[in-house]
């Protein structure tokens, strides 16, 4: 098992992969995300790079899982104190979020900081890319795809036989 605090992330590795996903797949679609899952972190295994990933149940769990399997050094952001997934190498929230305000007061939803900051962890290192596993429905993981087009990092958001990619600006 191999995880570090997110600071050191363009110290250890040449890139990082942000994976995103949905929660909600079942049945055979459940299959094809678990097996999507295995040949995303065997590429960062390949490449050398970090996967970054929150700490939510589903295609989070999947790729934690696996990235630990295979060794692959992993960032998990939690938005809790503990981590949703009880995974004790889950950088709190308090350790990485930059701001629960915006202008103006409003407070901010933690799981969209967490996403953004996903993302921004990417950009610290020369090579970076997304990937999306969307169930068509769920904003989060479409959100963070927006997040990752309009900074820069590219990426390929998968939503059943559909598949958007583009390249950095």
């Amino acid at each position: 098992m191999t995880a570090f605090p997110p600071a050191l992330l363009s110290r250890v590795v040449p890139g990082a992969l942000v994976v995103s996903g949905s929660r909600s797949f079942e049945g055979s679609m459940l299959q094809w995300v678990r097996e999507a899952v295995c040949q995303v972190v065997d590429l960062a295994t390949v490449r050398g790079w970090a996967i970054v990933v929150g700490d939510a149940s589903g295609i989070d769990t999947f790729i934690i899982h696996r990235a630990f399997q295979r060794q692959v050094p992993t960032v998990i952001l939690g938005c809790e104190q503990v981590g949703r997934l009880r995974v004790p190498l889950t950088v709190p929230m308090q350790e990485w979020a930059q701001s629960w305000l915006v202008p103006g007061g409003t407070r901010r939803s933690c799981f969209i900081i967490r996403d953004e900051a996903l993302v921004s962890l990417a950009l610290t290192t020369p090579h970076r890319g997304f990937y999306g596993i969307w169930d068509g429905e769920s904003p989060g993981t479409q959100k963070t795809a927006g997040f990752a087009r309009t900074r820069g990092v590219p990426g390929v958001l998968v939503s059943g036989a559909k598949r958007e990619t583009w390249r950095a600006a």
